[in-house]
């Protein structure tokens, strides 16, 4: 199971809490780069763009991030956030379709900055999908120079 599908949730109605998500992924609130990145690279805090999304009104409705051997990175690692604007009271049902964003970041060098919309099937209401078209995508690379010691 990816981080894409494990994070498409459709067995509830109702969008995160950034406790809920600091929990999750707590390195969707880094807002610098980790110290081995050097001067030149460029972090994109991935709040401020979650914050402008929902102000928007779309809500983040899964995240993950994934894991580190390196403790030291585990608050700067890459994450995923599924957003979609929250209907009140739908239900999903297998065979819909949802269009939602997916914003994929991380500030420790290991992704790009990517932000893709798409539509997603659904094949099981606790986590599968199939994509099934894509609207759009933005990604973003940055400099990813080690600091010198």
């Amino acid at each position: 199971m990816t981080v894409y599908t494990h994070t498409a949730r459709f067995d509830t109605g109702r969008a995160l809490t950034e406790d809920e998500m600091r929990r999750a992924a707590p390195s969707i609130f880094a807002k610098a780069a980790h110290v081995s990145r050097s001067e030149r690279f460029q972090p994109i805090p991935t709040i401020e763009v979650l914050r402008g999304l929902m102000a928007e009104g779309f809500m983040p409705v899964g995240a993950k991030q994934s894991g580190t051997r390196d403790a030291g990175k585990a608050d700067f690692t890459k994450h995923l956030i599924r957003l979609r604007r929250v209907d009140d009271g739908k239900v999903y049902n297998v065979g819909d379709t949802v269009c939602e964003i997916l914003l994929k970041n991380a500030n420790d060098g290991t992704s790009a900055y990517d932000l893709m919309a798409g539509l997603f099937r659904i094949r099981c209401l606790n986590s599968l999908v199939a994509q099934t078209g894509t609207i759009d995508s933005v990604k973003v690379r940055v400099a990813l120079l080690l600091k010198a010691r």
